[in-house]
C-alpha cells in the first residue's frame, strides 16, 4: 500500500490518497486540491471505494463536494462530529472567505463503525479519539496510522477550536494502544513520521503517556 498526500491552503491541511496493488483507492480529509486529486485518480487508474474524515473541521472537509459527486462513493464519519459538519460552512466563511468551500451535508454521511471494517481489500481500524473535536478518530489502514489533528510531529492537537476539549484530549491520547515500529504517522498537518521520531521529538505527547 502506498499514499500521496496534498496540502492544503489557507492552514496546510493534508489529504491523502492510500492506494494500494490492486488499484483500489481511499481518500481521506479531502480539504483542497480537487483538480489535482481527479488528476492523479485518472493517471495512477485508481478506483475510489470510499471517503473517509478523521473529524470534519471546515478545513478537513472543504474539498469533499466535487470528488463525491464524480466519485459516488461512500463517506464515512463520527457521529458525534455531526454538529461540527452542520457549521463548517458558517468557520469557513469567517477565517478562509474567497476560497473554494464544497462540503457534504450529513445525509450523505455514513457513521463509522465500531472498531475494524472493511472496504475492497482495506481493513480499516477506527480508534474514537476525541478531544479535538467531539467525533475525532485515528484511523489504522495497515501500517498507516492517519492521526486527524490529535497529535502531529512536535505537538498535540488544539482544544481552543469548536469542539475542543483539553482534559478529553488527555485522555485520548493516554489510552492510545501501543504503536509498531514500522507504523508511518499520517497527520491532519505537518510531516509525515515514524514512531521513533514520534518519541523523540513530541515531548507534550510522551508526557501525557507517561502521567
Amino acid at each position: 500500500m502506498q499514499y500521496k498526500r496534498f496540502v492544503n491552503p489557507p492552514f496546510s491541511e493534508c489529504c491523502y490518497i492510500l492506494f494500494n496493488d490492486q488499484s483500489e483507492c481511499l481518500l481521506v480529509d479531502p480539504g483542497g486540491s480537487v483538480s489535482e486529486i481527479m488528476d492523479f485518480i485518472s493517471a495512477e487508474r485508481l478506483t475510489p471505494l470510499a471517503i473517509l474524515f478523521t473529524h470534519t473541521h471546515c478545513d478537513h472537509v472543504a474539498g469533499t463536494g466535487p470528488l463525491a459527486r464524480s466519485f459516488d462513493v461512500p463517506m464515512y464519519m463520527a457521529e458525534k462530529d455531526r454538529p461540527i459538519l452542520e457549521t463548517s460552512a458558517t468557520y469557513w466563511q469567517f477565517i478562509a472567505k474567497g476560497l473554494p468551500f464544497d462540503a457534504p451535508t450529513w445525509e450523505q454521511m455514513t457513521p463509522f463503525p465500531s472498531g475494524r471494517f472493511s472496504i475492497g481489500h482495506y481493513s480499516i481500524t477506527v480508534i474514537p479519539a476525541p478531544g479535538h473535536t467531539p467525533g475525532s478518530c485515528i484511523l489504522r489502514i495497515g501500517n498507516f496510522v492517519l492521526t486527524g489533528d490529535t497529535f502531529f510531529l512536535k505537538k498535540v492537537g488544539r482544544c481552543d477550536l469548536v469542539g475542543g476539549d483539553k482534559e478529553q484530549l488527555r485522555q485520548t491520547i493516554n489510552a492510545l494502544p501501543a504503536f509498531e515500529e514500522d507504523d508511518v504517522f499520517l497527520p491532519g498537518h505537518g510531516p509525515v513520521f515514524n514512531r521513533e521520531e514520534l518519541l523523540k521529538t513530541n515531548s507534550e505527547f510522551c508526557e501525557i503517556r507517561d502521567s
